[in-house]
């Protein structure tokens, strides 16, 4: 069954967001937290994710997948993602 039972629809993207795995992240970086500190960084990604207004993102982490990988674990391992992400 499709979210989208309308078909085409405009809705807001955003291609562009950094985790903490970037190398342009603002703040605490993966290679700076212990695995308490990503868990807890992976799951408030996907909680800003789930109650966004927007329906796409893109992972735009140069130079690394990390992030991205980190949120489709976390994903699988329960921590339903309810948007569509691309890496």
């Amino acid at each position: 069954m499709s979210n989208y039972p309308k078909g085409s629809e405009w809705r807001l993207w955003d291609l562009h967001i950094h985790t903490p795995a970037s190398y342009n992240y603002a703040s605490a970086r993966f290679a700076t937290m212990t695995d308490a500190e990503k868990k807890v960084a992976i799951s408030q990604i996907i909680t800003n994710i789930n109650e966004s207004p927007v329906a796409v993102f893109a992972i735009n982490d140069y130079w690394t997948l990390d992030g991205y990988l980190a949120l489709r674990k976390a994903h699988e391992g329960g921590e339903t993602i309810k948007k569509t992400i691309f890496p």
